[in-house]
């Protein structure tokens, strides 16, 4: 859409992103295989690093304890967020044709920007910089799911003619009506 002739904003662009981003969200659960991709490739392979770095966390060497025990996994986390959001946002850049979809996707690349920027200094304490990196986490996780939502190699698809029994409807039907009896049918 764009603006009228008197330089006003059409009504409803900002339904129709919240309406895109509701379908964007809901829709791609019904496909198994997106699920998946999701759940082994993003969440899994993806965050890996985050993974090695909780583990090494929750069972640490023997002796192995010091105040810096988190670093680790907030620098795993530090480049996670970013990375993901950063490349699903720049996707919906350059997929998108309406200028305020591909805006809102430069405001979300902006705002993840600014988040890694302001947890990445080492005055702030581990703590806070983790709490904000689990939640950047999660929001770049859905950043990832609307970005792809629409990718159709992550969809399943449909055989639109499968409810018909295939796509030639006008086939004679395998087997038979013999024997079959109704009531109100004679019998033979």
């Amino acid at each position: 859409m764009s603006a009228d002739s008197g330089g006003q904003v059409p009504k409803g662009l900002y339904r129709e992103i919240a309406d895109e981003l509701r379908e964007r969200t809901t829709k791609p659960a019904k496909h198994p295989s997106f699920v998946l991709f999701f759940i082994f490739a993003v969440l899994g392979l993806g965050a890996l690093g985050i993974w090695l770095e909780l583990y090494s966390y929750i069972y640490p060497e023997s002796g192995k304890h010091s105040s810096q025990e988190t670093d680790a996994l907030r620098t795993a986390m530090l480049t996670f967020f970013p990375a993901v959001a950063g490349t699903a946002a720049m996707q919906l850049m350059w997929a998108e044709s309406t200028k305020h979809f591909r805006s809102v996707a430069f405001a979300i690349l902006g705002a993840f920007l600014v988040v890694a920027l302001i947890i990445s200094p080492a005055r702030i304490t581990n703590a806070p910089a983790l709490v904000v990196g689990v939640i950047a986490s999660v929001a770049s996780l859905w950043v990832w799911w609307i970005a792809n939502a629409k990718q159709a190699d992550l969809l399943d698809k449909i055989n639109p003619s499968a409810p018909t029994g295939g796509d030639d409807v006008d086939r004679e039907l395998p087997g038979s009506l013999e024997g079959f009896q109704h009531e109100g049918t004679p019998t033979p």
